[in-house]
């Protein structure tokens, strides 16, 4: 009787350790929350005659970067995605930034935008709404060094340490005229860059995938808008050659393009 009693438990246990899993592995979420002037759509925002013209474009959109989000929620499990802008509602960006998104194919999500001027803290302010709601266990943060998305990210990961947070920074700019990265957050051009940093942690597991990125955004890389300056931007992809064939030429492309932008900083 008692033999039969603790097999009973014992299968009791095994199914409840089995629910938990399960309930913890659809908890596993992953948010991924991208700016979008200047880390996706060409606006040229320190510029301020680019930035008025460009402000109700719809089209320029970075190369690559729709391909790699649409890609990012295919391969990740239950991805929630977030757009989270400064651009002021009331000047009809809600309108302008929609249609941006889904006529250059970006992934259905969730467009947040700032109600007022007066806002300083707006997107410190929704991202850490959009965490408390979601309550995921990894998050992708997307901007760029125009205006303070390095600084606003940095102090998301110090607000909630708890979370696995991956930072990526497009760098446009030179650091003197604009943010610089934190030593947690890396600076991009690519879209591969993303991809192979994730990667090496496991958020994008398939090789294919990834060589895929990266043979696009190598034909891509010079589709980069003539106003980047990207020359303080420094990336070492060579870690990536024993599993990726053609890391050696993105890495050429990206230093080649990069290296156009010198006797501008002189």
């Amino acid at each position: 009787m008692i033999k039969k009693i603790t097999a009973s438990l014992k299968k009791l246990l095994l199914s409840v350790l089995i629910i938990v899993a399960a309930l913890q592995a659809s908890w596993a979420k992953t948010v991924l929350i991208s700016d979008i002037d200047d880390t996706i759509k060409s606006s040229n925002i320190l510029n301020r005659w680019a930035m008025i013209g460009n402000a109700y474009n719809v089209k320029h959109p970075f190369s690559g970067m729709s391909d790699f989000y649409n890609i990012l929620q295919r391969e990740i499990p239950e991805l929630s995605v977030y757009y989270v802008s400064s651009a002021l509602t009331f000047l009809m960006m809600s309108y302008s930034h929609g249609k941006f998104l889904k006529q250059n194919n970006f992934p259905d999500g969730e467009l947040r935008l700032r109600k007022s001027t007066a806002d300083k803290d707006f997107k410190v302010n929704t991202i850490s709404e959009i965490i408390l709601s979601e309550s995921p266990e990894t998050i992708i943060l997307i901007g760029d060094n125009g205006e303070r998305d390095s600084n606003i990210y940095h102090t998301i990961s110090e607000k909630f340490p708890e979370i696995k947070m991956y930072q990526f920074i497009r760098i446009n700019y030179p650091f003197d005229k604009a943010s610089r990265i934190s030593d947690e957050q890396k600076g991009f051009i690519s879209p591969a860059e993303i991809a192979l940093e994730l990667y090496q942690n496991k958020l994008l597991d398939k090789v294919d995938v990834v060589s895929q990125i990266i043979s696009h955004s190598t034909e891509q890389i010079f589709d980069l808008p003539e106003w980047v300056n990207c020359l303080d931007h420094k990336t070492s992809l060579m870690i990536f050659a024993e599993d990726f064939s053609n890391v050696d030429l993105l890495q050429r492309k990206i230093e080649d393009r990069c290296s156009l932008n010198e006797d501008f900083n002189k």
